[in-house]
């Protein structure tokens, strides 16, 4: 049995072209429209913005399906906030596979293959970069350029905006 609960909640709504804006929470059913994803071919990048104690946190997440290849070169991303331009770098992508009762961490360096090499639809990996150490309304991302099956890509750029309203959450989903 599941239930929800309806609670006020502050969050950033993601905008750019080509990208899909969909719900976080419960399978995409409930919450907030908090994340923006971009589908490449066989292979998904999804980003979202957080504050948590006042610190911005930007996340990039990769499903990589049956065939899939993404390489996350090394380069910076420009992010302008009220203070103005910031260059935030990614150092790795960590990755997380549970079986049974064991969880496995690895790590993959930027320049470097991450791969789907499980028996599972998807593999994903995930890193976090801490944006500011301040509260922001707003967040522009410039275009970011990633290896998807040895092609380049480019990401268009990004907004996320703060917004607040009443959303259903779910308690047990």
């Amino acid at each position: 049995m599941q239930s929800c609960i309806v609670l006020k909640e502050e969050y950033f709504f993601p905008s750019s072209d080509g990208g899909k804006v969909i719900k976080e929470s419960c399978r995409g059913k409930v919450g907030v429209d908090n994340q923006l994803v971009f589908e490449f071919e066989n292979v998904t990048v999804t980003f979202d913005a957080w504050e948590y104690k006042s610190i911005t946190r930007l996340g990039i997440g990769i499903d990589i399906y049956e065939g899939g290849e993404v390489v996350w070169p090394s380069s910076n991303i420009k992010v302008n906030i009220v203070s103005g331009e910031k260059d935030l770098f990614i150092d790795n992508f960590r990755n997380l596979r549970r079986t049974g009762d064991e969880i496995v961490s690895k790590e993959y360096l930027v320049n470097t293959s991450m791969k789907n090499t499980w028996e599972r639809e998807t593999e994903g990996f995930y890193s976090t970069l801490v944006v500011a150490d301040e509260s922001l309304k707003e967040i522009n991302v410039a275009e970011i350029k990633i290896i998807v099956n040895g092609s380049e890509i480019t990401i268009p750029s990004i907004n996320f905006k703060k917004q607040s309203g009443m959303f259903l959450h779910p308690l047990n989903c």
